[in-house]
């Protein structure tokens, strides 16, 4: 093999293993941004138009806790979320921005937007509602 071939090859290893550094570090980046309580503050509609979450509750004639969502983050990826006032394990996973959580029967997936929000995923229910956490 001739020295050019073998430098570009080189070049090329160090560039791909430089890419999954960074990639497998923007994961526990985020797993560690993650840990603490997110509280549900928005409602976004399909329209993009977003509800407080008290004035949805509020519209719905609903106390704000039988709507109130908490998911609150360990550095084990296991999750508590609390649901209508009623809290129950889970894990997580991420996956870059993407955070999945999955509890009992339900999975919710997420984006971090790589400061203190986390947004659901497009709903794909008629009403495509949006759910937004902040951390608090």
């Amino acid at each position: 093999m001739n020295r050019i071939l073998r430098k570009k090859i080189a070049i090329s290893l160090l560039i791909c293993l430089l890419a999954l550094t960074v990639l497998g570090g923007c994961s526990s980046d985020t797993e560690e941004a993650l840990q603490g309580t997110w509280k549900l503050q928005q409602m976004l509609g399909k329209d993009g138009k977003a509800t407080d979450i008290k004035d949805y509750a509020k519209q719905l004639g609903l106390d704000i806790n039988r709507v109130q969502s908490i998911f609150e983050f360990k550095d084990d990826g296991k999750v508590t979320a609390t649901l209508g006032g009623t809290a129950r394990a889970g894990k997580y996973t991420v996956d870059g921005d993407e955070v999945s959580i999955k509890v009992g029967d339900s999975k919710y997936d997420l984006k971090y937007d790589g400061t203190d929000t986390l947004t659901t995923k497009k709903s794909k229910e008629p009403s495509g509602l949006q759910l937004v956490f902040k951390k608090e």
